[in-house]
């Protein structure tokens, strides 16, 4: 059961701290430039509405310019935004991408993985992920991942992830480069790290009941186990029982021994701990005597 779009909607009701890491981690997962008719044009594009139109206000915000925001119907309809313009430069100056006086991006990824690791993982998650959970029936298992389109960047994110605790992996999936987890504790150690508090809570409520239910079932299948060895054993100590008796060997048996042996007739669903509450002796004493009945029977023949 995808659940990411819960997640990144209720992720924006959480305070971001330094908003240039989140948008700089946005930007590079969902952004594009292109320049037409001497202009520069800056795009982000996302599947998810709220994904845009947290992100448009944020730059509104901070920068004060125009922000276009649509939506784009087809096979797989997708929202966007488009600055453009003086509002494009500013925007990358912004979040570090670009400095008034270079036209070279500066190393802000290193800085805001050093200096901003929550914000910046909380816009790769936004920008690139996707969480899902064991449905109902459990069919399916936990899913954390992050696509990243840059093998380098990928490989960094995810040693800043382990450093930070949240221990994924990477895989490359065509042109993707994949940061993942399959292990529900890390989906989790992934959601506290981005601010996700409402939703690690919930995941966390989820993994405690199928632990339960786990649990459960395995109680229920070792009673189940156990009164099948119960059941074995009685049918098997009143076959015992029978055939001496067939065969008038219960006579060497002393009259303690023969009234176990009888009590175990006459209850064939008692367990040996039953038996020996209604005869006033021990349990070891009532297996005893009831092994001893189908070891000798087994001795005559049976």
């Amino acid at each position: 059961m995808n659940i990411t779009q819960d997640v990144i909607t209720r992720l924006f009701d959480k305070e971001i701290g330094d908003k240039s890491a989140y948008l700089y981690a946005l930007l590079r997962q969902r952004g594009e430039i292109s320049y037409k008719e001497g202009k520069s044009y800056l795009t982000v594009d996302s599947m998810y509405g709220s994904v845009v139109s947290h992100a448009a206000g944020m730059l509104k915000d901070l920068l004060g310019c125009s922000v276009n925001v649509g939506r784009k119907s087809g096979d797989k309809p997708y929202y966007y935004f488009t600055l453009e313009g003086k509002a494009v430069s500013d925007t990358l100056c912004c979040v570090r991408m670009s400095l008034p006086d270079k036209l070279d991006a500066v190393d802000a990824e290193s800085y805001y993985i050093s200096h901003s690791f929550c914000d910046y993982a909380r816009g790769l998650f936004v920008g690139g992920g996707a969480l899902s959970v064991p449905s109902e029936d459990g069919d399916r298992g936990y899913l954390a991942e992050i696509r990243m389109w840059d093998p380098d960047s990928a490989a960094a994110a995810c040693e800043a992830f382990r450093r930070a605790g949240v221990a994924m992996d990477i895989v490359q999936r065509k042109t993707d480069s994949v940061i993942s987890t399959r292990k529900g504790e890390e989906a989790y150690n992934l959601l506290v790290l981005i601010g996700a508090t409402d939703s690690a809570l919930d995941l966390q409520n989820l993994m405690l009941e199928q632990d339960t239910r786990a649990l459960a079932n395995r109680r229920s299948n070792f009673e189940i186990h156990n009164l099948q060895k119960s059941v074995d054993s009685a049918v098997e100590q009143m076959e015992a029982i029978t055939y001496l008796s067939d065969r008038g060997l219960l006579s060497a048996f002393s009259d303690e021994d023969r009234l176990i042996l009888e009590c175990r007739m006459n209850n064939r669903t008692a367990s040996s701990a039953e038996i020996a509450k209604m005869l006033g002796v021990s349990k070891s004493k009532v297996f005893r005597r009831l092994q001893k009945a189908i070891d000798t029977a087994k001795s005559e023949g049976m």
